[in-house]
């Protein structure tokens, strides 16, 4: 959830892999603290603190990328998979620019990972900026 007042962001990591945060001038922020991917685990075995909630302040002007874990499961034509710091660098490479845009740019990127090959898992990209 995200207050629109004071703008902390609270979430619960219950996928494979971590969203991240991005700030015109800051690090990469990995939100990777919660539990185990939705999926894994069968429910007998999940309980109330199986999963954390956390919270962490969006500052004007950050970004957050959401994503599945059909991307990073996309091979090149030498079987190489797409890997978290690959991400990280296309997000910064277009941080300026419209969330769409960035998707869009992800996307791109990792169609041309996939040299031509099919993609056969999905792909799922969420990008949200704090404007206000």
């Amino acid at each position: 959830s995200l207050h629109n007042t004071t703008h902390p962001l609270q979430y619960v990591k219950a996928s494979r892999e971590p969203a991240i945060i991005l700030g015109r001038e800051k690090k990469p922020t990995i939100m990777d603290k919660g539990g185990p991917a939705l999926g894994l685990l069968p429910p007998e075995l999940l309980n109330d603190k199986s999963f954390t909630i956390n919270k962490i302040q969006l500052e004007l002007e950050d970004t957050l990328l959401v994503y599945s874990d059909g991307l990073v499961q996309v091979e090149n034509t030498n079987g190489k998979l797409i890997g978290r710091k690959e991400i990280i660098s296309w997000f910064e490479a277009e941080i300026g620019k419209h969330p769409q845009q960035i998707a869009d740019y992800i996307y791109q990127r990792v169609l041309s990972h996939a040299g031509g090959q099919e993609v056969r898992n999905d792909i799922s990209i969420l990008i949200l900026r704090r404007s206000v």
